[in-house]
């Protein structure tokens, strides 16, 4: 695969049209998402209308933006474009997302049983699949707080002006699945308001939050603690 992939980047049509690809110096998380796409047999050439510029230019903070466009990879499961993003190679991405819902001991025999104990995701892949799940979970929120039930209840949220600290910590709720409608008949009045007092001391009180860890029910504290 990796050789077919040398031999289109290095077409006389690709490089009139994008560039020239220096595959030696190219980076290795672009060269796994390149590969992968070839595997699955989306690496056309309107994937490389999207893509091949920003592989030419061995620029990956686009690249990367291009393949976070859901838009452009309808037909990729999500978890697995998840991975594929961080260039996660093909085999592994499918193996991982397999085991998405395991914890615990479960996850622990998935990981012995398909010799994945060794498994490593590099400290740039793990930047990478955090920025993903960062930027579904911020979608998700403004979602929710637009819903017109939610809005009827407890008020418009503008999502522009609202306090950095309460996006934050608001995230995290949902990234947790703490951000139920239990939570929002606490906290939510708040948030519509940008009311950042009210906001932390809802979220200090422990009475509110009787099913998070304590671990994370304090960072979340600290961490709004130095916003006052």
């Amino acid at each position: 695969m990796e050789k077919d992939v040398r031999e289109i980047v290095n077409k006389k049509v690709v490089v009139k049209r994008y560039g020239k690809t220096d595959w030696k110096k190219l980076h290795p998380a672009i060269k796994d998402v390149l590969i992968d796409l070839r595997l699955r047999g989306d690496y056309t050439l309107k994937a490389r209308e999207i893509i091949q510029l920003a592989v030419a230019n061995d620029d990956l903070k686009t690249l990367t933006d291009h393949m976070q466009d859901c838009r452009n990879w309808r037909n990729v499961p999500n978890l697995r474009r998840s991975e594929r993003k961080a260039g996660i190679c093909k085999e592994n991405a499918k193996l991982l997302s397999c085991a998405a819902e395991l914890q615990g001991e479960a996850a622990r025999k998935f990981m012995k049983d398909n010799k994945l104990e060794n498994f490593e995701i590099t400290p740039l892949q793990q930047k990478i699949l955090f920025e993903i799940t960062y930027k579904a979970m911020e979608e998700d929120v403004q979602k929710i707080v637009n819903e017109k039930d939610v809005v009827e209840l407890y008020g418009k949220t503008d999502w522009n002006k609202l306090h950095p600290a309460i996006k934050e910590v608001v995230i995290d709720l949902q990234f947790r699945g703490d951000y139920t409608p239990a939570a929002r008949e606490i906290i939510q009045e708040a948030v519509a308001t940008n009311y950042f007092l009210l906001f932390y001391d809802l979220m200090k009180d422990r009475k509110n939050w009787k099913n998070v860890p304590k671990d994370r029910f304090q960072r979340r504290e600290i961490y709004l603690l130095y916003w006052q």
